[in-house]
């Protein structure tokens, strides 16, 4: 078997363990300007900002199998793969506990208004007051999408919020109790109650700019919004405008419908000193850069020996 392994991150383990497997591989660095002849290929691994469109899998003629290291499948054309019956593995089990880490890192931030001080010491300026700090112990955390990432927040959430919410429109009734200590709500509540929200959706048409100006209005004033999902389900205006308002208390994004974003959104959004911009890195780390693909390796091996 032959694979093209398109991933600038690629570990050389990987690549070795694949050999091992009995399977070849050439690498091709992202971004793709132009496809290699596909014909030789049955497998093939795609991270990132790749798309794998149903021309191009069109052109794999011998294509079984695509891998994708992470989690975020919206740019592989998943109808195409249906319908010639190829198999697709993902891994967003092994950088779902990175993004509940770093969800919380950026909610604790906002709380206690550190990038104000941080702004402030560089500026040479030692400010101390304790208008606008909030513990994480008296607030309650909405978390909207409960899958992977949604879950291990919860789970970090739960011994320390005052309560954990949790909706997602996607799964049926009853997906709270995978944690414990959880109450699954709808979206109005949700909204109504929670002093903190936390987005951890997938990108899907109908997710596409689902977070509106309803959705900001109806959160509480003073409300701190975080998003380490998709930028897209954001409709950017409607979060400056209330960022601009000052119904948020704060805000932080990992990720822009744009990436990377132009110097006029970035911009539009550093002017206000209660929003956190972080490069999309939530799902990065040592540990979980090696985790997405041993699990991908795992799950690789499982569908070949079932064959």
């Amino acid at each position: 078997m032959k694979a093209l392994l398109v991933d600038k991150n690629l570990p050389d383990w990987f690549r070795i363990a694949l050999q091992g497997r009995g399977i070849a591989s050439d690498v091709c660095v992202p971004p793709v300007v132009s496809w290699p002849e596909l014909s030789p290929y049955e497998m093939i691994l795609v991270r990132g900002a790749v798309d794998l469109s149903e021309d191009v899998i069109a052109r794999a003629s011998r294509l079984r199998y695509v891998l994708r290291p992470g989690s975020g499948t919206e740019r592989i054309d998943k109808e195409a793969l249906r319908a010639r019956g190829i198999h697709l593995i993902s891994s967003p089990e092994g950088n779902a506990p990175t993004v509940a880490e770093h969800a919380l890192a950026l909610i604790f931030s906002l709380i206690r208004r550190l990038p104000e001080d941080i702004q402030a010491i560089n500026g040479r300026l030692w400010r101390r007051s304790d208008v606008g700090r909030k513990e994480l112990s008296e607030l309650t955390v909405g978390i909207v999408g409960f899958g992977h990432a949604g879950r291990e927040l919860a789970r970090r959430l739960v011994p320390l919020a005052r309560r954990v919410l949790a909706y997602d429109r996607f799964q049926p009734a009853g997906y709270a109790a995978a944690v414990e200590g959880v109450r699954e709500t709808d979206i109005d509540m949700l909204l109504q109650e929670a002093d903190v929200i936390s987005v951890h959706v997938d990108m899907r048409p109908e997710n596409w700019h689902w977070i509106n100006s309803d959705f900001f209005a109806a959160m509480k004033p003073g409300g701190y919004f975080i998003n380490t999902a998709r930028g897209q389900v954001v409709e950017l205006d409607a979060l400056l405008a209330a960022i601009r308002s000052g119904h948020l208390g704060g805000v932080a994004l990992d990720v822009l419908e744009n990436e990377p974003p132009a110097p006029a959104v970035l911009k539009q959004l550093q002017q206000f000193p209660n929003v956190i911009i972080t490069p999309h890195i939530a799902g990065w780390s040592e540990t979980s850069n090696h985790r997405i693909y041993a699990i991908l390796l795992k799950k690789l091996d499982a569908l070949l020996q079932s064959q």
